[in-house]
């Protein structure tokens, strides 16, 4: 675990640069932006901007986002096929349960049992004053799924 220190603004916009420039207009800025948010504050278990990379690769051609367990779930119930690409992150409360890394562990386990055998995962934890929080981003291909959450190429 690490001491959480907030990036720099050049640093941001470093990231920034180097996922537009690599991606382009596959990701939103808003994501983007996020996704830099998450470089940062994972201090628990943190994620290289290199598997990052890597796992947005696995999302060009489309990707679903979810916001809580319950949606990942009903997702895996109505998507038979493992995903591609997955990267999920699970932002703990400090004034939650203090037995967070158990929980983490079954989560990402859970998680894992969701991804090909070629896919390739992703997962990070940090903790925050606020509320818990999760996010969830797949690779997602499928054409007949109607979901609002979908971006991409279909």
């Amino acid at each position: 675990m690490r001491e959480w220190v907030p990036f720099l603004k050049e640093e941001v916009d470093e990231y920034y640069d180097l996922l537009k420039g690599r991606f382009n207009t596959e990701f939103s800025d808003e994501l983007i932006y996020k996704l830099i948010g998450f470089l940062e504050s994972s201090t628990i278990v943190e994620i290289d901007f290199n598997d990052l990379v890597e796992c947005l690769e696995g999302c060009v051609n489309g990707y679903i986002i979810l916001n809580s367990k319950e949606e990942f779930d009903h997702h895996r119930i109505r998507n038979k096929t493992k995903s591609k690409s997955i990267f999920a992150n699970f932002t703990y409360s400090i004034n939650g349960s203090k037995n967070f890394s158990s929980h983490f562990l079954s989560w990402a386990d859970e998680i894992k049992s969701t991804i090909s055998d070629e896919g390739f995962m992703l997962v990070s934890c940090s903790l925050t004053d606020d509320e818990s929080s999760e996010f969830y981003m797949l690779s997602h291909t499928n054409q007949h799924e109607s979901t609002i959450n979908i971006k991409g190429k279909n």
